[in-house]
């Protein structure tokens, strides 16, 4: 039997779904056509348009990750600058829950999103176009998945740090995915300020979710 999905935060308090007006929608539904226009396609990942937050399966080996998930989804869209790191074993759900937040931002028109695997993230930013990068930059969710699995080299440790910085100034959030711990993650780091910079910033804006146990994806459909 899979080991029990442990949090490192406390149980949230249930939340009710944000509400907003329909400028607000225009708005972020605006601002979604420009990504998917710049970019030439869609960031979230095919085998998850079909599910929602609200069918995953709810055990008591997943119940806790599931509602932090939702919890940090309802509370973004009216506080942008929430951050939220999730970490564990491969095939565990991070990168389920992670772009599940997104599309409820999406779907609901509550927030824009943009997002991929770091190495795609980064590949974009070294094209140096503006209009690029101006979208990692101020799309107000960004998910970034496979964060440990990226051999950041000198100038993508720069890039990666401006962008995580200039997000963090203008109070643009973010959902980490890695299959380490948040210090293991960025041990690799040349540069030591940079490094805990990054860590600091990740303690004090949201929370950090450990989900262990064995791989679920032939059972919980692609997780």
């Amino acid at each position: 039997m899979s080991a029990p999905i442990r949090i490192e935060t406390r149980r949230p308090n249930p939340i009710e779904p944000p509400r907003f007006d329909r400028e607000h929608m225009d708005h972020v539904r605006s601002a979604q056509r420009k990504i998917e226009g710049i970019l030439g396609h869609s960031t979230i990942p095919n085998r998850f348009a079909g599910v929602m937050l609200k069918n995953l399966t709810i055990d008591r080996l997943n119940h806790h990750a599931i509602e932090s998930a939702r919890q940090f989804a309802f509370r973004f869209p009216v506080d942008r600058s929430l951050c939220m790191y999730l970490w564990g074993s491969t095939g565990a759900g991070k990168s389920t829950l992670a772009w599940l937040c997104a599309l409820a931002q999406i779907r609901n028109l509550w927030s824009s999103a943009i997002g991929g695997k770091v190495a795609v993230i980064l590949e974009d930013l070294r094209k140096k176009d503006e209009r690029i990068t101006w979208l990692y930059r101020t799309a107000d969710l960004l998910i970034a998945d496979d964060l440990d699995l990226h051999r950041f080299s000198e100038w993508d440790e720069q890039l990666w740090f401006d962008l995580m910085t200039y997000r963090h100034d203008q109070q643009r959030g973010c959902v980490l995915v890695s299959n380490r711990d948040p210090d293991s993650t960025f041990e690799s780091f040349r540069d030591n300020y940079q490094a805990a910079a990054l860590l600091d910033r990740i303690d004090h804006s949201g929370p950090v979710v450990e989900l262990a146990g064995s791989s679920r994806r032939a059972t919980w459909g692609g997780w």
